[in-house]
């Protein structure tokens, strides 16, 4: 199990502080330098492989990843009219996400990496959960990079209840607010689990991870924060003794996150009807639900034109798009089909959808099955909340580093049940 290549994978634990360190002396987007990093580190990891004769790792979900990888690439190049230069490579997100999950399907990692790794990013957990109270208590500006427009966007085009916080994660990506985030501490407490450790240290975590994805705003966070109540569950086994006492478990803890939060001043009452209930709106297209309606509306107009190959991706969130067809849909409504599997048929067509969904469906399947026989399911329940995520937004990419790390962990873990090792507890740090 043993791998003196684990320390390759310290890049991703390490996200958290590396992001801002990127940002601020090299001057660069942290997921574009991880991007480099990582075509090195597979170029290394495959050298080593075949200079040893071993077996590259390369499950059915890699396969369909693969095609869906070239198919956009493809895609890009005669449909979107884009240049298929260096820039392109390393900064292509769904190219790096086949790459960071081809690493972590061909590193054996250590016990001890899993123990350190562990061990840093619950520091990490603790730092974000702080720096997020502070920011909703004194100064949501707090450690933001405030070269970051969708971070200022977020927190200044809006009133104070509706301000979408982003800790420590503007200096990566927004997204890490649940993949970061919540998916971490998902693993963490999946570990903390299956090493049997007490109760109140893992309900704890629990509240920490409802805490933050409240003060996000994001309702998605909130959905994928909601899920490790149920990874909790589905630990202590489902019967009528357990029902009843973990639904009291489960009311107390969301008790205490609401009123923790309002011992600490915070309107949780208004944030909950304002910002997720949208009760202050009075005409549902004003609301997100509509935003998500209006996305079917302008799908099953546009989408009959591209059934097969698709538009391409011209159209650009946030920036300028080559999709006039689809702004003048849009109609300044909203930003883009906001609904990931939506976009994903639009951009890409059945024949480009079809191998995205196909790698969705195989890394669950691979995930859940593995999780049955190691009794981890931490890497399980991240990937689930990644496909739940789509539904609410559109990312295609597996691109960050908790999405990886849960890789890491999963295949840890199912590795070392499969070598037959009996399971020995990890000292408390």
């Amino acid at each position: 199990m043993k791998s003196t290549k684990s320390i390759l994978l310290y890049a991703f634990v390490l996200s958290p502080i590396l992001a801002i360190f990127t940002v601020l002396i090299l001057n660069n987007a942290f997921y574009n330098a991880l991007s480099a990093y990582v075509w090195l580190v597979v170029a290394v990891v495959i050298f080593d492989k075949i200079g040893k004769h071993q077996r590259i790792v390369f499950p059915k979900y890699l396969k369909y990843l693969l095609i869906f990888v070239l198919y956009t690439i493809i895609s890009d190049h005669f449909l979107a009219d884009k240049d298929l230069n260096v820039k392109y490579l390393y900064s292509n997100r769904l190219l790096s996400g086949f790459l960071a999950a081809f690493l972590a399907e061909n590193i054996n990692v250590s016990q001890s990496f899993i123990k350190k790794a562990s061990f840093l990013s619950f520091v990490f957990l603790v730092f974000a959960f702080i720096v997020i109270l502070y920011q909703q208590m004194v100064d949501e500006t707090f450690l933001v990079n405030l070269a970051s427009e969708n971070t200022i966007a977020a927190i200044y085009n809006s009133d104070y209840i509706q301000r979408r916080l982003p800790s420590i994660y503007s200096w990566s990506s927004l997204l890490d607010l649940n993949f970061g985030f919540i998916g971490i501490i998902t693993l963490i407490i999946s570990k903390r689990m299956l090493e049997r450790k007490k109760d109140y240290t893992i309900l704890i975590l629990i509240l920490m991870a409802l805490i933050f994805s409240f003060l996000t705003r994001g309702r998605w966070i909130m959905i994928n924060a909601f899920l490790i109540l149920i990874m909790y569950f589905n630990y202590k086994g489902v019967n009528i003794k357990n029902v009843i006492l973990y639904g009291i478990i489960s009311v107390l803890v969301i008790y205490s996150s609401i009123s923790a939060m309002e011992y600490a001043n915070i309107p949780v009452s208004k944030i909950i009807n304002e910002r997720i209930f949208e009760n202050d709106k009075s005409r549902l297209e004003n609301t997100s639900a509509e935003t998500r309606i209006f996305a079917f509306i302008v799908f099953a107009e546009l989408f009959p034109e591209h059934p097969v190959f698709g538009k391409g991706e011209l159209h650009s969130f946030g920036g300028t798009s080559k999709d006039f067809e689809l702004v003048n849909a849009l109609g300044g409504r909203s930003s883009q089909i906001h609904v990931g599997y939506l976009s994903l048929l639009y951009y890409y067509g059945i024949i480009g959808a079809f191998p995205w969904l196909m790698f969705l469906f195989f890394l669950l399947k691979k995930l859940y099955l593995e999780a049955k026989e190691s009794k981890f399911y931490g890497g399980f329940f991240v990937f689930f909340g990644f496909m739940l995520a789509n539904w609410t937004l559109v990312n295609f990419s597996i691109f960050y580093y908790g999405l990886v790390l849960a890789l890491v962990f999963h295949n840890y873990y199912y590795k070392k049940q499969q070598a037959g090792h009996k399971y020995l507890p990890i000292p408390e740090h």
